[in-house]
């Protein structure tokens, strides 16, 4: 007997686009991603996805980007890196929340009286210690040190745009072009401050 032709057909947000007599049918789904769907989503009694994997999975919290969705799980980001993004964003939030409560002043001077105790007692985890602590301060001194200098070569790149007068016109008019790009929320989050004037007039002061 032969199966009925359903290409065309629409099931949820699939459409299929291939069908066969194998146990599995070719479907686009309404963002354009197409996958191999089982033949049953053509029956009332489905009650699997009616949509791709990407549908499913959603957007990554952190990059804005698609997840993927694997079977019987949904994650709220899309790799390793933006999940220690978003839980670091997390832990911080929490530790802001709760930083002034007594409950942590206490609980966070209790800590520090044992640790120090423990230090004081074992020399060995004592030099183990302040060894980390000097490598981590090493390392923050590096970082400054990395930003100090590439602070240094943007004004000293700076200063070469402003003594060449074509190239100083050119670096003008692209920053504003980048300029008229930003909506009040980007202008807000960059320059931490209210747009202090309208768009409009930016834009008629470019052109002049």
């Amino acid at each position: 007997m032969m199966k009925t032709d359903r290409t065309g057909q629409k099931f949820g947000k699939l459409t299929i686009i291939k069908d066969s007599p194998n146990s599995q049918i070719l479907c686009r789904c309404d963002c354009g991603v197409e996958e191999l769907f089982p033949r049953t989503i053509t029956k009332p009694t489905y009650k699997g996805r009616l949509m791709c994997s990407y549908c499913k999975g959603g957007i990554c919290e952190v990059c804005g980007s698609r997840i993927k969705y694997k079977s019987g799980r949904i994650s709220a980001t899309c790799s390793e890196k933006c999940a220690k993004i978003r839980n670091s964003e997390k832990e911080k939030k929490r530790y802001h929340s709760i930083k002034h409560t007594e409950e942590f002043k206490n609980t966070r001077a209790s800590y520090l009286t044992k640790l120090r105790d423990r230090l004081n007692s074992d020399p060995a985890l004592l030099s183990v210690f302040r060894e980390r602590a000097r490598l981590t301060l090493k390392k923050c001194r590096s970082s400054e040190s990395q930003i100090k200098k590439e602070h240094f070569n943007a004004k000293k790149r700076w200063q070469q745009i402003k003594n060449d007068s074509a190239l100083h016109e050119q670096s003008i008019l692209y920053s504003r072009k980048q300029y008229d790009t930003y909506t009040d929320d980007d202008y807000k989050r960059i320059f931490k401050r209210e747009r202090t004037h309208t768009r409009k007039r930016k834009s008629r002061s470019c052109s002049e």
